[in-house]
């Protein structure tokens, strides 16, 4: 491992000399893919424009950064801004000096990404509901268009459909670009970021095929309840296995330049209790308001209003394991 490890802090360090007009932009692509975003943008956005959409976008959130807490706590993953200086691979005079950014100081385990995780599992969502309607759109239109009546016409024809293809195309180009920030800010190593990838598209493809409409309240109160038990379950029995759930944490205060840097809201517990409050103020908003109210206008506001609440109540959670 210490081989991939030392070959992608290569990789790490050439990209940020390459890129290095470029820090703005890459920085700014990271901050856009951070987790919450999914729930401070996407799911508001889209649930307002379709329900069932936004609630999958939601459910995809949640189920991933759960997911991504879960297997940080298991995988103990490095994080390459402190493995270069922790590791004994290098001598004290070979070691690769990187660029470390205030974005760079996340406190949890590396791997995988987060950051790819939840994005590429809400991006696949949003992008398999375009392209479905785009596929609609592409039927009805051949549907009742006159028969070409040679090649050329129906080349002209070809080039005014949109291909249900450019969303996944989209999709694709949203994970490299997620991915190449993540790397150039040296807060994960690539190999970190394809795990992400991979198990994001999984979640995503997963979710897409379930019909949430169905949960009802009690649904959402039993996996508030087993997502957060979950979590806290694995980080009492890492303790009693003799491992500490807050190494990560130490090393990101000890290889951090400013410690104003390191900040608490990157670990497991902040981020799931920012999911359970989303998932119950939802649950019940859905149990409230009839199936016809929840798509009327006044009930997506309450709906995203209840959502808000959720939100605030659990801003400033727990930062422990």
């Amino acid at each position: 491992m210490d081989d991939l490890c030392s070959y992608e802090i290569d990789v790490i360090y050439n990209l940020q000399n390459t890129l290095a007009k470029h820090d703005t932009a890459m920085l700014y692509i990271s901050h856009l893919s951070d987790p919450p975003s999914s729930f401070l943008f996407y799911f508001p956005i889209v649930f307002s424009l379709n329900q069932v959409v936004g609630l999958k976008v939601l459910w995809a959130a949640v189920i991933s950064e759960w997911m991504n807490a879960i297997l940080k706590l298991c995988l103990f993953g490095q994080r390459p801004y402190w493995w270069v200086q922790e590791t004994d691979v290098y001598s004290d005079g070979e070691r690769p000096h990187l660029k470390i950014y205030e974005q760079t100081c996340e406190t949890g385990p590396g791997s995988p990404s987060g950051h790819c995780m939840v994005t590429i599992a809400v991006w696949f969502i949003m992008m398999a509901a375009l392209a479905a309607d785009l596929e609609k759109t592409v039927t009805a239109q051949q549907s009742v268009a006159p028969k070409p009546a040679n090649l050329k016409e129906e080349r002209e024809a070809d080039k005014k459909i949109i291909s249900p293809a450019i969303p996944w195309g989209l999709l694709a180009a949203v994970g490299f670009t997620v991915s190449l920030s993540r790397v150039f800010i040296a807060t994960h190593f690539p190999h970190q970021t394809i795990i992400g990838l991979v198990v994001g598209v999984i979640i995503g493809i997963a979710i897409n095929k379930i019909d949430v409409t169905k949960f009802d309240l009690k649904t959402y109160t039993v996996v508030t309840i087993f997502i957060g038990g979950s979590v806290v379950g694995q980080c009492v029995l890492m303790e009693q296995l003799g491992y500490d759930p807050t190494w990560s944490i130490k090393l990101a205060a000890k290889w951090c330049p400013k410690s104003e840097w390191v900040h608490l809201d990157t670990t497991a517990f902040f981020a799931i209790s920012r999911d359970l409050g989303s998932l119950f103020f939802v649950g019940l908003t859905q149990s409230l308001l009839r199936p016809k109210e929840m798509l009327s206008s006044p009930g997506k506001f309450l709906a995203l209003v209840f959502f808000g609440v959720g939100l605030s109540i659990n801003r400033n959670g727990p930062a422990g394991c």
